[in-house]
Formats: C-alpha cells, sequence, structure tokens
C-alpha cells in the first residue's frame, strides 16, 4: 500500500537526522568526507534517504496523475452531449417495438413410437 505524502516526509527527516549524527560520529573520528563513501553504515543510511526521496517523487507523480484526471472527468461531464443520429433512429425504432406482430405459434412435436423389441 503506498504511503502518504506526510508519512514519506517523516520517514525522510528521521533518515536524514540519523544520517547526519553518523556524520558527526565519523567526523569526530577524523574520517574526510572522500572516506565516508567506504563507511558501510554511512552508505546505508545514504541509501535509505535516497530511496525515501525516490518514493516521494513517485507519490507527486501519482498526485498529478489523479488531479489531471479528475479535471478531465470534470470536463467531460460539464461538456454538452451531441445527440447522434442513430440514437434519434433508435427512438423511431422504439415506438414500432410497441406494435409487435403477434408471434406464431408452433406445432407440437409428434411423440415418438413405441420403440420396437
Amino acid at each position: 500500500m503506498p504511503l502518504r505524502q506526510a508519512t514519506l516526509d517523516r520517514q525522510l527527516e528521521q533518515a536524514k537526522a540519523r544520517l547526519s549524527l553518523w556524520a558527526k560520529q565519523l567526523n569526530d573520528q577524523g574520517v574526510s568526507t572522500k572516506q565516508r563513501a567506504k563507511d558501510a553504515k554511512w552508505r546505508k543510511l545514504s541509501a535509505e534517504c535516497a530511496h525515501i526521496r525516490g518514493r516521494l517523487s513517485v507519490v507527486a507523480g501519482v498526485v498529478a496523475r489523479d488531479a489531471a484526471a479528475a479535471q478531465r472527468k470534470a470536463e467531460k461531464l460539464a461538456a454538452p452531449k451531441p445527440e447522434s443520429k442513430s440514437k434519434a433512429a433508435k427512438g423511431k425504432g422504439g415506438e414500432k417495438a410497441a406494435k409487435e406482430k403477434p408471434k406464431k405459434e408452433k406445432k407440437p412435436k409428434p411423440e415418438k413410437s413405441a420403440a420396437k423389441a
């Protein structure tokens, strides 16, 4: 189930906080910014932030798509429907259907004679 924008924003803030805390610890240990890329935990935390940012961009795309669909639907409902000639012909045909011809009665099928023994 896709998450809401607010939930993903909250998750991203928490992931950024964890990343900045670990980056601070690496700075205290004297690890340069180029050497951070070799640290497994830093890579994991950075990837988590990137993953959540990607999900946020997908959510934004879905929201935009849904808004466009709602707008198209509103425009379609607001537009007058043109009457086609085929619908007018069907209306006249409906009157003819009221004057139905009586159905012919079917002849009963003759019964088969007893089986020969």
